[in-house]
């Protein structure tokens, strides 16, 4: 599990505004889902990782763009994707 974790403190580095962040493994299934409680703040965030060569990365940003439509199209809630350092949703 410690390799686990290592592997995904190196991940949340590609997210700069989710320094200090505390994961907290809330799923485990085809994915791994980490609740990150935000250093400071009342704020959440959600990160999913997903098993090597589950969903293509172009099945995943179409998933992120339905997502963000739903949003701003029908006015429902949806979580908010956030870019990486390299201005992708996708890490």
């Amino acid at each position: 599990m410690a390799d686990q974790w290592g592997e995904l403190a190196a991940a949340l580095r590609l997210w700069p505004q989710l320094a200090g962040a505390a994961p907290e493994l809330i799923n485990l299934s085809e994915n791994h889902t980490f609740c990150l409680h935000l250093e400071g703040e009342e704020e959440r965030a959600i990160l999913r990782v997903h098993r090597q060569g589950y969903h293509s990365r172009q099945a995943i940003e179409s998933e992120l763009a339905w997502m963000r439509a739903l949003g701003r199209d029908a006015g429902l809630f949806t979580p908010r994707p956030l870019a990486g350092l390299d201005g992708n949703l996708v890490q």
